[in-house]
Parts: structure tokens; C-alpha cells; sequence
């Protein structure tokens, strides 16, 4: 029996994984690319390693849901270059909540970190600019 539960757990595990990637290349992999010749969104990866910086699991999904439903530029942390290149996004409200979580449990999940530790456990880098300094934010 504990053998069936962990298999179906695996399996729920996979096609949760399955479906965030599936909501991710419907709706925002067009914007969020970044391979081609016009970058119409900052690259996911950027994003996800700045938000893995200074949030945790729960606390990424938490974030990261809300703003696909509810973006703005008071609540996000890109540098004001990036608005200033690509504004802010616009609201994926077509989206579920649910939806929402499971796209950005599988962010969380699928883009590693870099190794960029200028936003580590909520702390800044101290320097000029920096968006949780107070900067460019």
C-alpha cells in the first residue's frame, strides 16, 4: 500500500510539474523569452534568480502569483531601466488562482539559481542602486 502512495504522489508530482510548464508556454513564454530579436519582457531567469534571492518557496508562489493577477510597478522588483524598456506586464487575470500557484511552484522549481548573491536571505548588496537599497527600484 505504501508502495501505490508513494507512486501516485510521484505521478501527481509530475503532472503538476507537466502543467506549470504547459501554462508557462501558453502565456508567458511569448513575452518572457529570451532568445530571438526582440526581448519583449525581462528574461525568466533573471526574474526567477532575483525573487529565489529574497523569497523561499512559499513565499515566491505567494509573491509571484499575485502579480501575475495583479502586476504593478509598487510591488515589483525590477530596476526602473526594465519598466522603463518594457513597462509593466500586463495582468494575466484569465489565469486561476490556482492556475497562478502551479505556474509559479514550477518557476520556482525549474529555473536554478546563479549564483547572484546581491539579494541573499532579503539582505542588499549595499551598493548604489540596488532596488532593495532603496535604488533603482
Amino acid at each position: 500500500m505504501k508502495k501505490i502512495i508513494i507512486i501516485f504522489m510521484l505521478i501527481l508530482s509530475f503532472l503538476r510539474a507537466n502543467e506549470g510548464e504547459n501554462i508557462y508556454n501558453a502565456n508567458c513564454l511569448v513575452c518572457h523569452n529570451s532568445s530571438g530579436d526582440e526581448m519583449k519582457a525581462p528574461p525568466m531567469q533573471k526574474i526567477v534568480n532575483k525573487l529565489k534571492m529574497i523569497k523561499n518557496h512559499d513565499d515566491f508562489v505567494v509573491f509571484v502569483s499575485d502579480y501575475i493577477q495583479n502586476p504593478s510597478k509598487a510591488k515589483g522588483y525590477c530596476k526602473t531601466k526594465a519598466y522603463k524598456t518594457f513597462g509593466v506586464m500586463p495582468s494575466m487575470s484569465h489565469l486561476t488562482n490556482r492556475e497562478s500557484e502551479v505556474v509559479a511552484s514550477w518557476l520556482y522549481s525549474t529555473y536554478k539559481s546563479t549564483g547572484d548573491t546581491r539579494y541573499k536571505n532579503g539582505k542588499n548588496c549595499g551598493k548604489k542602486g540596488c532596488c532593495q537599497n532603496g535604488g533603482n527600484r
